[in-house]
């Protein structure tokens, strides 16, 4: 933030610091007001964490009370541990620097600081706790100018996604320009600090399709029908794909999450098909295959469609939250984009993966009858 008047600039970056805390949501910790060094960059925490206390005082409580802040500043100045600025001395031909320290300043603690009585000048007495409060804030203690503009850095800790945290900080940025005066302005910065950013292990997916192939194998004692189970995964992940891509959401957390979860969640729908179609092959070796195929996707068809519009209707909520909540947002459109692009598979590629009947020839009157 930048301005000609110091306190004021202050007060401004104050007001920014309390909308910050309201609209994180609990996501904002430690906002905290910072100078500039002399090459530009904002002073790390990591490398400097310096504390102060500051006392806030209620200018208007004071005045209601007939005082004033220099009369509070004073008070407050006798019950400091800190010294004055150093003077010097003439003692005994040699000049000595001397310190000045309140003799109450071992003798007093926080709670004698809040609770003494003070006189003011209209003779009623008030405590310090009344009108004051002091808080422990993170500060580098510096003012710096620029263009002969004063400039103060408003920093925090956000705990959530970059792009909601882009949103609010924007957000934040234009609400402070639209109400400040003439000669005061507020920017982000043009640079930013990362420390151990974990990468997405995005070889899990494929670690997760190898497990579901090889349990597949397993349970249909062949290596090849598992191939047709896991050939949808890639339907599922086209439709997450073009669904980010037409309506320009921001990929995170949230579309890895959702294609794991549509790694597990597409397979069962083939695995339903595809174990009835073998159970009625070992009953009925006779069967034509296309009839074996088409009896079990008729039976399994149906709750096929009420799970997937189960799961549908439950992520439905997500999307109407909006795009805020960036990772359940994200997570509810990929899963329910790839379980839509999944069905695609399911009518169209699922049947042309089966192995071609050699006898289609002369079970043709056995499956016209079918029909």
């Amino acid at each position: 933030m930048k301005g000609y008047n110091y306190d004021e600039l202050y007060g401004y970056a104050e007001g920014i610091r309390e909308r910050l805390i309201i609209s994180g949501k609990g996501r904002i910790k430690d906002v905290y007001l910072l100078g500039i060094s002399s090459d530009g960059y904002i002073i790390s925490r990591a490398t400097r964490r310096t504390y102060r206390n500051r006392l806030v005082m209620d200018k208007y409580y004071l005045a209601e009370s007939g005082s004033d802040i220099a009369l509070a500043f004073n008070e407050a100045r006798s019950y400091s541990k800190s010294t004055y600025p150093f003077q010097t001395a003439y003692i005994n031909g040699v000049t000595t620097p001397v310190s000045i320290k309140s003799l109450q300043a071992e003798e007093y603690d926080y709670w004698s600081f809040n609770n003494a009585p003070m006189r003011t000048p209209s003779g009623s007495l008030i405590k310090m706790k009344d009108f004051s409060t002091v808080n422990r804030e993170i500060t580098d203690n510096a003012i710096s100018r620029e263009d002969q503009q004063y400039i103060i850095t408003v920093g925090y800790d956000f705990i959530g996604n970059y792009e909601l945290g882009r949103i609010i900080l924007q957000r934040n940025v234009d609400e402070t320009n639209a109400m400040l005066p003439l000669g005061y302005k507020a920017q982000t910065a043009s640079y930013t600090f990362s420390w151990n950013q974990k990468q997405t292990n995005y070889y899990l997916i494929f670690l997760v399709i190898l497990i579901i192939y090889f349990i597949c194998s397993i349970l249909f004692e062949s290596f090849r029908q598992p191939f047709t189970v896991i050939s949808l995964i890639p339907f599922s992940f086209i439709g997450v794909f073009l669904t980010f891509h037409l309506f320009r959401i921001t990929p995170d957390e949230g579309v890895f999450a959702a294609l794991i979860l549509l790694c597990g969640i597409v397979v069962n729908a083939t695995l339903y098909i595809l174990n009835d179609f073998n159970s009625l092959r070992r009953r009925k070796p006779a069967l034509p295959e296309r009839i074996a195929y088409l009896k079990a996707f008729n039976g399994k068809i149906i709750p096929i469609f009420l799970t997937m519009l189960a799961i549908i209707v439950g992520l439905v909520p997500f999307l109407l939250t909006g795009k805020d909540e960036r990772f359940w947002f994200a997570l509810a459109a990929g899963t329910i984009s790839g379980l839509v692009f999944s069905l695609i598979g399911l009518f169209v590629y699922q049947p042309i993966m089966l192995p071609k009947d050699k006898g289609h020839i002369a079970h043709r009157t056995e499956l016209g009858a079918f029909y």
